[in-house]
């Protein structure tokens, strides 16, 4: 299953992609838009199959919603 963009941006928020490759594919002196493209398909299909189960991403947003709010509110409840 195809992860939602939201799932991609937390997971690249944690991880930034390695923009350094994806920019040197796309910078690629005397090939056709083609293979550039090509190349860029499969940097993204390989980050695709790193991507685990889309449940378990949902599972990992969900773990760092609660404990973000947990601090927030022990914050706000213990220190104001």
């Amino acid at each position: 299953m195809k992860h939602p963009q939201f799932i991609h941006g937390w997971r690249n928020f944690w991880r930034p992609p390695n923009s350094w490759a994806e920019s040197l594919a796309r910078r690629q002196l005397g090939e056709e838009p083609s293979k550039t493209h090509g190349r860029l398909e499969a940097i993204v299909r390989e980050r695709q199959a790193d991507m685990p189960p889309y449940w378990v991403s949902c599972g990992q947003v969900a773990a760092h919603v609660l404990v973000i709010g947990l601090v927030v509110w022990a914050v706000v409840h213990f220190v104001f």
